[in-house]
């Protein structure tokens, strides 16, 4: 990569990190082009040469984030010494694990994604995201149903079911959180979600009960510690 390139390719970070920021501070749709130029001190022209509207920005910027994640997963997806149900388990695990080693970050996330003024931006996530996810998790319940761990109609109508069925949990999982704050006691409607959600994959994948491990209830210790460390 030469010089002029790599120069460019340092004003396209700059730009995205610009935006995540200002989309985080106060929601996507309340942010225009002209805030992000102002706040970088470059042109029209400059931003319009990476991309060509606030749309196409934020596109790369789910983009990046898919890919970084999906990018972590590889190990754990080429492992050949896995078998096909200690991938998927291995696979939540990652996922879980991420999550609870970065709660408060997860929980400031929670307020920006789940906001009002951001609604476009998480309908555009979940498209991209599932675009992006549901080849690798139709290849994994193949694997897993051909090894006669699973049992179910169609890998990808199957996969399809699961992503939109966890991006209505998520929904939900954030509107009980973001409760919690002011209702406490709320707080075994969310273990309630959880073991409803474990039962519902197992059942949709015609799974042996207590095979799969979708989740891992510590999550649910950190999220009392959090709150309760705010009383």
């Amino acid at each position: 990569m030469n010089k002029i390139s790599k120069k460019a390719e340092a004003r396209r970070n700059e730009i995205i990190e610009t935006a995540q920021n200002l989309f985080k501070l106060q929601g996507y749709e309340k942010t225009s082009v002209n805030q992000i130029i102002k706040q970088l001190d470059i042109s029209k022209g400059a931003f319009y040469h990476h991309f060509a509207s606030k749309q196409a920005l934020l596109d790369e910027i789910i983009e990046r984030f898919i890919k970084a994640t999906i990018d972590q997963l590889q190990p754990i997806l080429n492992n050949g010494k896995l078998n096909p149900i200690e991938k998927i388990n291995q696979v939540f695990s990652a996922s879980i694990a991420f999550k609870t080693d970065n709660i408060s970050t997860i929980f400031t996330i929670l307020e920006t994604y789940y906001d009002d003024d951001n609604l476009f931006l998480r309908k555009k996530f979940q498209m991209q995201s599932q675009k992006v996810t549901l080849p690798v998790l139709t290849n994994l319940l193949e694997e897993a149903k051909q090894a006669g761990y699973l049992d179910f109609y169609d890998s990808e109508a199957t996969s399809e079911i699961i992503i939109l069925l966890g991006f209505s949990i998520s929904d939900k999982l954030a509107e009980i959180i973001k409760d919690l704050s002011d209702n406490p006691n709320e707080f075994n409607k969310l273990e309630n979600l959880y073991k409803a959600y474990q039962e519902a994959l197992e059942r949709i994948l015609g799974a042996e009960k207590g095979i799969l491990k979708p989740l891992d209830f510590s999550i649910l210790d950190k999220i009392k510690e959090h709150f309760s460390s705010k009383e």
